[in-house]
């Protein structure tokens, strides 16, 4: 029998009246459950104990609970009760039946790369992106990038982004960066606003290795998948030997989601059907 965690988002499942729902038809059905919102500690048990985590919310739910069952080796289903919910399943009303799928092996896993880095002693885990920001709005800031120990360049912007496959349809994207498809093992670093007209984003191997140092540390922080601190040091960025196993139970690929969730509405049916009629 599997033993099934689910870890809501709250502020998404008002008074968790959907998760109570989850829990009535499981538990009708004879699956032992596991419920969890206090992060990380309920998150880490239920992950370590679970065959499967289903991350109720959207996609930020999806970020915060994707490095934790990346170190337990479990398999997350994301069911999208947010807005876009790129890194989610299905949507709320196709819950149970993703469910069904997953408990019966009707469902494929996708690997996804995380990046990892090393701050105050303690290492983070990112499956979209790690980035060093400017702290003061008004100012940019000036960052050094290495590759391999090799000096890149010197950038004076906004930031830098190192983004994952994953995340190259996040922050990468809005700040200009190329979107890569999710199962390739490469990294991208995109300056955010770069002063210099030719700094654009760079698309580099999964085994390498970045460091960013910055000029100036009081105005410069970090952010690990959205989650910020100062910056204090260099910073050295490298794919984790971690990956996070997403649940996919659809039969939609990659461009389907890409063209359903990132296109203007409608237009993406209006450009089928043309294709369509002219084929």
């Amino acid at each position: 029998m599997k033993t099934i965690g689910i870890l809501p988002n709250s502020t998404r499942d008002v008074n968790l009246e959907y998760t109570k729902t989850l829990l009535k038809w499981l538990d009708s059905k004879g699956y032992e459950t596991h419920v969890g919102e206090d992060y990380p500690n309920a998150a880490h048990d239920i992950c370590k104990k679970c065959d499967f985590v289903i991350s109720l919310g959207g996609d930020g739910t999806i970020l915060q609970n994707a490095a934790l069952c990346a170190k337990h080796k479990t398999p997350l289903l994301g069911i999208n009760l947010g807005s876009i919910g790129y890194l989610t399943d299905v949507e709320m009303h196709e819950g149970k039946q993703a469910i069904e799928k997953v408990l019966v092996g009707n469902y494929h896993i996708e690997k996804r790369i995380l990046l990892e880095t090393q701050i105050d002693d303690c290492v983070n885990l990112a499956l979209n992106d790690i980035c060093v920001l400017k702290r003061d709005t008004a100012k940019m800031i000036t960052l050094d990038v290495l590759i391999n120990g090799e000096y890149i360049d010197t950038y004076r912007a906004d930031g830098i982004i190192v983004a994952t496959p994953t995340g190259s349809t996040a922050y990468n994207l809005s700040a200009g960066g190329p979107v890569i498809k999710p199962d390739l093992n490469n990294m991208v670093i995109t300056p955010i606003s770069p002063y210099k007209i030719y700094s654009r984003p760079l698309v580099i191997s999964g085994e390498d290795s970045v460091v960013i140092a910055a000029h100036e540390y009081s105005n410069a922080i970090v952010s690990v998948d959205g989650s910020t601190v100062q910056l204090t040091k260099d910073i050295k960025i490298k794919k984790s030997q971690n990956t996070v196993d997403i649940i996919r139970t659809t039969t939609q690929n990659f461009y389907d989601i890409l063209r359903g969730k990132f296109s203007i509405s409608g237009f993406q049916k209006i450009a089928a059907k043309s294709y369509s009629d002219s084929t």
